[in-house]
């Protein structure tokens, strides 16, 4: 590369923070004119943000603007690839997809099947997978700079002015990152095996609750899990159990009476459901109405906390 020399590590950090909040910004603009359109998409919203993302990052890494996305100009870097030469649209596609497809919907659950199936397994590894990619040789493929998108499209990330004393030849990436990469990679795909089988018996439950709440109408994302805190004093040792449901709503509860029914009704669900129920002190619900595009979110919430014992007795 004669005429240009990779760009500085703070100078690409500095870039794409400048980008994540001009489309945070932009995002949040969105949801002033489309708040309750994006509260109905539910989990599907990062979908737009995934869209807005590509065309960002496709035009502003492409020969349309000099490969400079409003980030990379002002911190005075731009894409090129092996031969200097500017991107083309489709290859800049290409690169961004890489790299914002699992970002974007790395959490995104598979519609028709369930959580803990092999086809959510595979897509959340692979997303998890390329992710840690990107920051490995980011960090670590210090010669060139390139990320792992930059390495699989043949692209640079370089400063807009020739440095004699800083200059470098392109060359890929040493077969050691390489092997280590792959190494690693292994080790997630067997950590994460081993706890996902190991704890099976005990997320079964959790899952199938979920799986349920996610089922009911008017309901377009749900999170339950149970965690044990454990208390230490002078009087002995005590253990509290608390099992936390979280709803997201696609529709504004308006009605205190409504929300109270909505409450006593998703606590119904959880004690007819959960089958270790006696084991829980208390059970929380939280009714969330909110949006996530990607780019940007918000989250109105409520909870309520009671024992077993209160939640049925309001019930009755």
């Amino acid at each position: 590369m004669n005429n240009y020399t990779p760009a500085k590590f703070w100078n690409r950090i500095g870039a794409i923070l400048i980008d994540a909040i001009l489309l945070g910004l932009f995002g949040l603009l969105l949801s002033l004119f489309l708040f309750d359109f994006f509260v109905r998409l539910g989990q599907y919203g990062v979908f737009i943000g995934l869209i807005i993302g590509l065309i960002y990052f496709t035009i502003g890494n492409s020969r349309i603007t000099g490969g400079q996305t409003v980030g990379k100009y002002l911190t005075k870097i731009r894409v090129v690839d092996h031969q200097e030469n500017y991107l083309s649209i489709s290859k800049s596609l290409q690169r961004s997809a890489i790299i914002l497809t699992p970002y974007f919907l790395s959490g995104f659950f598979i519609p028709g099947v369930g959580v803990d199936s092999m086809i959510q397994i595979v897509w959340t590894l692979a997303c998890t997978i390329i992710l840690f990619g990107v920051v490995f040789f980011y960090l670590f493929n210090t010669a060139s700079r390139q990320s792992l998108h930059d390495i699989i499209m043949k692209t640079y990330v370089v400063r807009e002015y020739k440095d004699d004393e800083d200059e470098f030849t392109p060359i890929p990436a040493k077969p050691l990152l390489v092997y280590i990469f792959g190494g690693l990679s292994l080790l997630i795909v067997v950590f994460y095996s081993y706890f996902l089988f190991s704890s099976n018996t005990g997320l079964k439950p959790l899952i199938t609750l979920r799986e349920k709440y996610r089922q009911t109408e008017g309901i377009s994302d749900a999170a339950v899990s149970q965690n044990t805190n454990t208390r230490i004093d002078s009087n002995g040792r005590f253990t509290t159990t608390i099992l936390n449901c979280s709803l997201t709503f696609n529709r504004e509860l308006i009605h205190d009476a409504e929300k109270n029914k909505v409450f006593i009704s998703t606590a119904k669900l959880a004690l007819d459901n959960y089958p270790d129920m006696k084991s829980v002190n208390y059970l929380v619900i939280t009714l969330n109405r909110g949006y996530n595009i990607g780019i940007a979110q918000s989250n109105r919430s409520e909870s309520k906390a009671k024992t077993p014992k209160e939640w049925r007795a309001l019930i009755k």
